[in-house]
């Protein structure tokens, strides 16, 4: 069963002018309400999520590529950057901070934090920074705008940023397991009446 849905953001939850739908919200909305947390996976600096943040408020927020881990409003990891004393240093100094950042090394202190199993994580991406946690968590997904190499390893293609391809993809997998819906969806993916009844 899925406890925990992490999402990139750019290319993958957002669609290409950077929005989020309204359907997506109201997808997000009802795994709250069913207890399954919401969380974001990005490279994204902290301060650049806000916005997006405030307006589904994900329990946790992996920024960074992982270098820095926030589960419910309090920060659990922070990895450190080391001090670069001239250009070159700075440069070595990067590539090795980039080599061990990874978006799943921030999934997995909050595995730790949280006492959640891998095989309890659905996980989205588009792009390459994304194969670790489509690779190790349970549900592997790429939107179908993702890179090549990302589709080949992944679990899942669901359908792309531009069409609700995480949102759809949660209602289809995630949520009607636990419940029965009834949906009507306008076009352009926005909905009309989007409602869930749970069964028994």
């Amino acid at each position: 069963m899925i406890k925990l849905i992490v999402t990139d953001l750019d290319g993958t939850l957002l669609d290409d002018r950077g929005e989020l739908s309204p359907y997506t919200e109201v997808v997000f909305a009802e795994c709250k309400r069913r207890q399954i947390l919401i969380g974001i996976a990005t490279a994204r600096t902290a301060e650049s999520c806000e916005a997006i943040a405030e307006r589904f408020q994900p329990d946790i927020l992996i920024t960074e590529d992982g270098r820095t881990v926030t589960v419910q409003g309090k920060v659990v990891f922070a990895q450190a950057r080391p001090q670069a004393k001239n250009l070159d240093s700075l440069i070595s100094t990067l590539l090795v901070d980039c080599a061990l950042s990874d978006k799943m090394d921030g999934i997995r202190e909050v595995m730790k934090h949280l006492s959640i199993a891998s095989s309890e994580i659905a996980a989205f991406g588009d792009e390459d920074n994304d194969i670790g946690m489509v690779i190790e968590c349970g549900a592997g997904v790429a939107v179908e705008n993702a890179t090549q190499e990302l589709k080949q390893i992944a679990d899942y293609v669901c359908e792309s940023n531009n069409d609700n391809g995480v949102a759809r993809w949660i209602e289809q997998n995630v949520l009607r397991g636990s419940g029965t819906m009834k949906t009507k969806i306008l076009h352009g993916g926005q909905p009309q009446d989007f409602g869930w009844q749970h069964s028994g």
